[in-house]
């Protein structure tokens, strides 16, 4: 567990750290089961950083620490040229900083789809959708139309076509009583104008 991190969705510091990746630890949240990430600190793993000298075409020259392992390097910031002077230990190598930037994004861009796709797939929106197009749920949805003449049970004047659930206590197993026939108007309406319990 690393203390310094916290869980991006609940902020609990309950997470465990999975670091094979060159560039992020990826975490999961124990609280939560949320799974994310976080760009590491330094440039790579096993960062070994010196002191190096950019020259430009104007004759200006700027020092940065560039990492000898992977080449990354912090450039939002030049080193002071008078404490740093002396540690100067090479040039700095701008195509393989440029290659380090592009690595280090497509890493972080391929982490970032599969955690997004993980955690659609483990969310109780993506349970939903699937219930929604189950048999079991199609059924129940027969049921209340039937029930309710195919009217709805709102505006009592539209044809019902969908089935509107007063609450989700009961959700995946929902008694009919929980459930009511609504037009596409209305359903739209009660879910804008509230996302709790309605009652018609």
């Amino acid at each position: 567990m690393n203390l310094v991190y916290k869980c991006k969705k609940c902020r609990s510091a309950r997470i465990e750290i999975d670091n094979t990746y060159k560039y992020h630890d990826i975490y999961t949240c124990r609280d939560c089961n949320h799974l994310g990430y976080f760009k590491i600190e330094e440039c790579c793993r096993k960062a070994y950083r010196i002191v190096t000298i950019q020259h430009y075409n104007n004759e200006l020259r700027a020092l940065y620490f560039q990492c000898l392992n992977c080449f990354g390097a912090e450039k939002t910031k030049a080193l002071n040229s008078k404490g740093f002077a002396e540690q100067i230990r090479g040039e700095f190598n701008q195509y393989r900083f440029e290659e380090w930037k592009a690595e280090r994004q497509k890493e972080g861009n391929e982490i970032y789809e599969g955690i997004k796709n993980f955690n659609y797939k483990n969310s109780d929106y993506y349970r939903y959708q699937l219930y929604l197009l189950s048999i079991e749920w199609k059924e129940k949805r027969k049921l209340i139309l039937e029930r309710d003449k195919d009217t709805c049970q709102f505006c009592r004047a539209q044809p019902a076509v969908e089935v509107h659930h007063l609450h989700y206590n009961n959700l995946f197993n929902e008694p009919l009583e929980d459930l009511r026939s609504v037009c596409l108007d209305c359903h739209r309406l009660i879910h804008h104008k509230s996302r709790g319990s309605v009652n018609p």
